[in-house]
C-alpha cells in the first residue's frame, strides 16, 4: 500500500493498512515524524515492512543497505525546497 496522504491525515489509513498486514511504501514523512511512536511498534507487532517511496528518503534507504545496525551515527538531510 502506498501511503502518501499529506500531514497527519495519513496516520489512520497507514495504521489500518498495517493491521491488515500490508507492506507499506511511505511517500510522506509526516507519518513517521508525527506518528513514529505509534507506527514503529505496530510494524513490529504485525510483522509489516515499510519502505520509503519519496525520492530523498529512498536515496538514504538505498545508501544504508548493507550497513550493519549501529554502523552509522547520523544522517544529515538538507531541505530541498
Amino acid at each position: 500500500v502506498v501511503t502518501g496522504i499529506v500531514g497527519c491525515a495519513g496516520l489512520l489509513p497507514t495504521i489500518e493498512a498495517i493491521k491488515q498486514k500490508k507492506r507499506i511504501a511511505l511517500a510522506n514523512k509526516e507519518t513517521l515524524i508525527a506518528g513514529g511512536p505509534v507506527i514503529l511498534p505496530l510494524l513490529e507487532e504485525y510483522g509489516v515492512t515499510m519502505t520509503p517511496a519519496d525520492s530523498e528518503h529512498s536515496a538514504i534507504f538505498q545508501a544504508l543497505q548493507g550497513v550493519p545496525p549501529g554502523g552509522m551515527r547520523k544522517v544529515v538531510l538538507t531541505a530541498s525546497g
